[in-house]
């Protein structure tokens, strides 16, 4: 967008849910499984992400202290020792697509726990019996299973990040720098300056 004096005016978004509105000379939209909410909604569709929901069991079981985590790449499933708490997650994918994050505050659903168990028994068949609790999230997954760090804007100055396909605390950093690159504020740019 240019000014009447050619100077490049600030993008704006959608008033926030407050009611207030935003703008910036350069921002990063990393909405999580949010994707659906009515001040971006028509920036990200073009994108094709989707949401899944996601579900995990505690597993009332200590691991053992040299215990690491245990993928199950064919199940989109792992194990994941919780030293500090004393037991397992075993986390799962859904195959419930388009879920609403504001919409899953019901809980773990007898359907979510019997996939779940199924999947736990399959792999890890003793641990199944010590499932006391567990949780149920989402999160927004790409069409071609990697994270997406793009413009949403002619000018490069609206980046989305995110769609991390469930492992977003492990890919954040990644993910991070490279719409920090993007928005030309990364290492390779600070380095040069």
């Amino acid at each position: 967008m240019e000014s009447p004096s050619g100077a490049h005016a600030a993008p704006s978004l959608p008033a926030a849910s407050t009611g207030e509105t935003l703008s910036a000379a350069k921002a990063v939209l990393a909405p999580g499984p949010w994707l659906a909410d009515p001040a971006w909604r028509s920036l990200v569709e073009p994108l094709g992400a989707r949401v899944k929901k996601i579900v995990a069991l505690h597993v009332d079981k200590a691991p053992q202290a040299h215990a690491g985590a245990v993928v199950f790449e064919d199940q989109d499933a792992f194990l994941l020792p919780l030293h500090h708490r004393g037991h397992w997650l075993f986390s799962c994918t859904s195959q419930e697509w388009d879920v609403e994050p504001d919409d899953i505050a019901a809980g773990l659903s007898a359907a979510d726990l019997a996939q779940a168990h199924a999947v736990l028994e399959r792999y890890a068949p003793g641990l199944s019996a010590h499932t006391a609790s567990g949780r149920v999230f989402c999160d927004a997954y790409s069409p071609a299973r990697e994270p997406l760090v793009r413009a949403l804007d002619d000018s490069a100055r609206v980046i989305f990040a995110g769609a991390a396909n469930g492992s977003g605390y492990r890919l954040a950093p990644a993910i991070a720098a490279e719409a920090a690159d993007h928005l030309g504020i990364g290492p390779a740019q600070r380095n040069s300056a």
